[in-house]
């Protein structure tokens, strides 16, 4: 199983221009769409049903959703099976999850993944991220990563200033988890 290995950032709209100019010269757009995530609060890791107009999936990330690194079990579902999916959940009790829509722009860029996400909850921001193979590794990836964004000019939060902002925009987004 893999890991998820991940930064993430606020951007400006400035920020978000000039990066954007640059992930289209220098970068690989692999996709870009509007997309629905709906998170699902579990006890100890988060359950979450995104689709977009390409691709629709179950994920599993163990651990806090503020971490850097987690492990994460996607599963692809065949397209238009989003609501099917959803009933699926409720009938297994999550009746209850954050709808967080997003405008989502995904880059590879010296072998990361960089997205740029506009119309989110929490505001516009980028994530980037790549995947390791075991725990050992984590770290190393983790400091290629911040040495890209450093490259590109980039704030990178910690995992408490991302959480702090996060819960910040959801409360006022989302006072609490809405009926599905």
């Amino acid at each position: 199983m893999n890991t998820e290995v991940e930064i993430r950032g606020p951007l400006t709209e400035t920020k978000y221009k000039s990066l954007l100019n640059l992930l289209k010269k220098k970068g690989k757009l692999v996709k870009e769409s509007d997309q629905l995530a709906i998170f699902f609060k579990t006890p100890a890791h988060n359950l979450s049903l995104k689709g977009d107009h390409s691709r629709e999936k179950l994920v599993l990330k163990f651990g806090g959703w503020q971490k850097g690194a987690r492990r994460e079990i996607e599963v692809f579902l065949e397209k238009g099976q989003f609501g099917n999916a959803l009933e699926l959940l409720k009938s297994l009790g999550y009746t209850k999850g954050h709808k967080a829509p997003a405008f989502r722009q995904d880059f590879l860029y010296r072998d990361v993944q960089i997205s740029l996400k506009t119309k989110a909850v929490i505001g516009p921001h980028f994530e980037m991220e790549t995947a390791s193979g075991n725990e050992k590794s984590h770290k190393k990836e983790q400091a290629k990563l911040r040495k890209i964004a450093k490259s590109l000019g980039l704030k990178v939060w910690t995992e408490r200033q991302y959480r702090i902002h996060t819960t910040k925009m959801w409360e006022a987004f989302h006072p609490g988890p809405e009926d599905l």
